[in-house]
């Protein structure tokens, strides 16, 4: 379903007054009565008053309530006091617009922290009759306590709208300045303007996307200076372009085919295998084109066989030096062999490349770029990120026999993973050179709309998994087209949990925070082989330490004249004996079982240099899910989102590579740690954790991972000193040649936030291919 959180106020009719829209706001936020829902299936009350305990299996909440089409308002909590379960696993509401409760008339609910906070809106497509809760699939523990349904009217729209602006400016720490702006607006009158600017805001990602879609449109003059571009290429590629039919639609068929017409990079051929279509359009249509260019070369099958099949027919014609995939109803961008092309020049090893995309409608408005990363494999375990446009060496194409009938509807996603097991030479180019058109049945409306895709996409990970070095098994992941990889761990290695700490108190004074981090560590870890070792000042109060001490910590005794936390550590680490290391701050609480052993499969994983966790604030809110290197600095994306934030297409809760994560809770090798020198004792507070992060990069040749899996909650500095001034200068002159340029975030989004907005100030095509 569509999230209309932020549509523009006004956009279908008249613009309220400023007093009418502020009363609409208000009344929408008035607490509504909560809806009735009755437990069924195999839900069960729970011992604890108020809880509920699911087995995993035909549990749910019935919620008898009729909506009319349109725009629903779902407002919904939860506690979930088994947790440690249920980070990654997700919820689903069901609505039964006349056809029972169905996988493709749900919407997913992530949940994290222990907490589930949801306040939405959904739009059904027609009246609905009954609505449904099921929670996770995994067994679990909650107590429910508010579900409020309610359909919006015209007004609560454009109310809703306003507060998904005020949200989103919170979230980017202007919401201040924005109201002190719109104050002095309001106090000289300009309420015209200050309308204007708050439909603009409300817009603003539409609007960012269809100047950079201006700022690189292929004019008649580009065309010719790609076609003099092209001439000064040293490798002249062929592109084989394997596009399966199927009763295709005519009008987006023959787009399809005129936007391969319209290369400006001439060297191509198209393979339409037509796999038994029943409609002769389709027929008429390809050999019309066949007939126009000599490049486009029909063959039809006489019965239908499936995608892979008639795949395997168009590879079999091939006469490229790569394949590229090309759905009989999506488009190309004009110059998209030109930029493959200048690619393989820069490239020449390169097997598998592939460029980012956007969503094409049935009248052709372009929507949700999808701005990737570089080659990311934790990513790609995931889901299939790398998609369109995909381009393929052909020779390896074939030895690796093709594409496999067995994985129909996700034939492409297990090509790409077996090239990713044969190659390291694989490139992303960071632009939209492909439009994949969104239908109700095409999966490019949706990780729901093609249920068996998603079904074939986790067999072909599990075959990945299963021909790897780290064997384990492929579960459903957080949502719709997602999966889980749990890797089995080689052998018991000692990790070694190294905290160093102040001795703070908690809050309420009534325990120390290190204490409660132990505590946590002892009731939530599931792995047996470790060690923790703690670093003090040698000031710790005799009964902290005796309680340390019971708990089984080994302490070591950190004194300096003047206080260094990189050099803290570095003690820390020496004086630990495992395998592997795994730093910790001290303001921290174990929120999840099977932590460490979530943290280490990865570690164990060839070209992974670390592992950083999901952290938490204590209110829910995120802290950690990676550390990004923008043009500003070291920064951490979805800082103080909500738990539910999903992210850039799921990346922040899935397994997502990163070129740094946050030291509070970091794994690594500790023989890589000591053979780097460990931490900077140059950066006596701040950013050490990222520097060591890049120099153990430059160490292993690989990059670090962030998982979901692991949660902590963590009261962010608590134990740490004032900031040292100039660290941030230190670290962005140190690695000019990395900040602003990390292939973990895509060049086409903004340097100065880390919310993967669009940038303000995209290059143009001339200055992309030097035309």
């Amino acid at each position: 379903m569509t999230d209309i959180e932020t549509t523009a106020a006004g956009q279908d009719g008249a613009e309220p007054s400023m007093h009418g829209a502020f009363g609409s706001l208000r009344a929408f936020l008035k607490r509504q009565a909560g809806q009735p829902f009755h437990p069924a299936g195999n839900l069960r009350p729970d011992a604890m008053a108020g809880h509920w305990r699911s087995d995993g299996f035909d549990c749910y909440f019935y919620v008898p309530q009729h909506a009319p089409a349109g725009l629903l308002s779902i407002r919904f909590s939860a506690t979930l006091p088994d947790a440690d379960a249920q980070h990654g696993d997700c919820w689903r509401f069901y609505f039964d617009i006349g056809e029972g409760f169905r996988q493709e008339d749900s919407v997913a609910i992530p949940t994290g922290g222990g907490r589930i906070e949801i306040a939405t809106i959904i739009d059904l497509p027609a009246p609905a009759r009954a609505f449904r809760i099921d929670p996770s699939e995994a067994p679990c523990r909650f107590a429910l306590h508010d579900l409020a349904l309610s359909s919006l009217a015209v007004p609560q729209r454009r109310s809703f709208a306003l507060l998904g602006q005020l949200r989103d400016l919170h979230r980017r720490g202007v919401l201040a300045r924005k109201l002190v702006r719109a104050g002095g607006m309001l106090l000289r009158g300009e309420w015209q303007a200050l309308r204007q600017r708050l439909a603009s805001g409300a817009a603003g990602e539409a609007a960012a996307y269809g100047h950079w879609q201006r700022q690189r449109t292929v004019t008649e003059e580009l065309r010719h200076r790609f076609v003099a571009k092209a001439t000064e290429f040293s490798i002249r590629p062929r592109f084989s372009i394997i596009m399966p039919t199927f009763n295709s639609p005519p009008a987006f068929l023959e787009k399809a085919v005129e936007s391969v017409l319209a290369q400006t990079y001439p060297d191509w051929e198209l393979l339409a295998v037509d796999d038994g279509s029943t409609d002769p359009a389709t027929h008429r249509i390809l050999r019309e084109f066949a007939a126009r260019d000599p490049r486009i070369r029909p063959a039809f099958l006489p019965v239908n066989g499936g995608i892979a099949r008639a795949s395997n027919a168009a590879l079999a014609q091939a006469s490229g030096d790569y394949i590229a995939l090309l759905d009989h109803d999506d488009m190309l961008a004009p110059h998209a062999f030109h930029a493959f092309a200048e690619a393989i020049n820069r490239h020449p090893q390169a097997d598998w490349l592939y460029s980012d995309e956007d969503k094409i409608d049935e009248a052709g408005r372009r929507s949700a770029p999808f701005f990737k990363p570089d080659w990311s494999p934790a990513y790609l375990l995931s889901c299939m990120y790398s998609c369109h446009l995909g381009v393929y060496r052909t020779s390896l194409a074939r030895q690796l026999g093709g594409f496999r009938p067995d994985y129909d509807f996700a034939q492409d996603y297990d090509l790409a993973l077996r090239f990713a097991g044969a190659t390291q030479q694989i490139v992303h180019i960071p632009d939209i050179l492909y439009h994949w058109r969104t239908l109700p049945q095409s999966t490019a409306s949706g990780g729901e709309a093609k249920p068996q895709a998603e079904l074939a996409a986790r067999r072909a990970v599990q075959d990945f998994v299963d021909h790897g070095p780290h064997r384990g098994s492929v579960l459903p992941g957080p949502l719709p087209g997602t999966h889980r990889v749990r890797f089995d761990i080689a052998g018991e290695p000692l990790v070694s949990i190294a905290i160093p700490t102040a001795g703070y108190r908690s809050d309420d004074g009534r325990s120390w925070y290190v204490l409660d981090l132990i505590r946590s560590i002892h009731a939530l870890t599931t792995y047996a082989h470790i060690e923790i070792v703690v670093a003090e000042n040698g000031d710790l109060a005799p009964e902290l330490e005796q309680a340390l001490r019971d708990l089984g910590a080994r302490l070591v005794r950190y004194e300096s004249e003047v206080f260094n936390l990189s050099d803290k550590i570095n003690r820390l680490a020496e004086a630990t004996r495992g395998d592997i290391l795994l730093l910790l701050n001290d303001d921290m609480r174990i929120i999840s079982r099977g932590w460490i052993e979530e943290m280490l499969m990865w570690c164990q994983q060839d070209g992974i240099s670390g592992v950083g966790a999901k952290l938490f604030f204590p209110d829910g809110r995120i802290q950690h899910a990676g550390v990004l290197l923008l043009g500003q600095g070291p920064s951490h994306p979805y800082y103080l989102h909500p738990a539910s934030e999903i992210g850039q297409v799921c990346s922040a809760v899935v397994p997502r590579d990163y070129s740094a994560v946050t030291g509070a809770c970091m794994m690594v090798r500790r023989t890589d740690f000591l053979a780097v020198g460990g931490f900077d004792p140059a950066y006596r507070i701040n950013y050490n954790d990222i520097d060591f992060c890049m120099r153990l990069n430059v160490h292993t040749g690989g990059h670090f991972v962030f998982t979901p899996y692991a949660c902590l909650e963590h009261h962010e500095s608590v134990s740490r000193p004032e900031p040292e001034a100039g660290e941030l200068d230190r670290f962005n002159r140190q690695w000019a040649s990395a900040v602003g340029r990390d292939p973990f975030y895509n060049p086409n989004l903004s340097q100065t936030s880390a919310r993967f907005a669009l940038t303000t100030d995209p290059r143009s095509l001339a200055e992309t291919y030097g035309l």
